[in-house]
């Protein structure tokens, strides 16, 4: 994963957000290029907000992204470290 720092402009909370949602895109990979929770599990922890951004990406990347952004919205960093360890380690 490569990120440019710079385009978060200071904005560490900005920069942890990414950080959680590439993350999720990571363990994503190592699951075979599927996603890790299904589309009920994940919109229970979703808002309208994500799910505006989502439905800008194409059908068949909207339940890769939808999980990501949500990931990154609700969740820890431990938790996505967890999740991180637990697929690809």
């Amino acid at each position: 994963m490569v990120l440019c720092v710079a385009n978060h402009k200071g904005d560490i909370a900005e920069l942890g957000d990414t950080l959680r949602h590439e993350s999720i895109h990571v363990a994503q990979f190592c699951n075979g290029g599927e996603p890790i929770l299904d589309w009920n599990t994940i919109s229970k922890y979703s808002n309208n907000r994500i799910l505006s951004i989502v439905q800008r990406y194409p059908v068949e990347q909207q339940h890769h992204e939808y999980e990501a952004f949500t990931g990154a919205y609700v969740m820890s960093n431990n938790q996505v470290t967890k999740i991180v360890k637990d697929f690809c380690f």
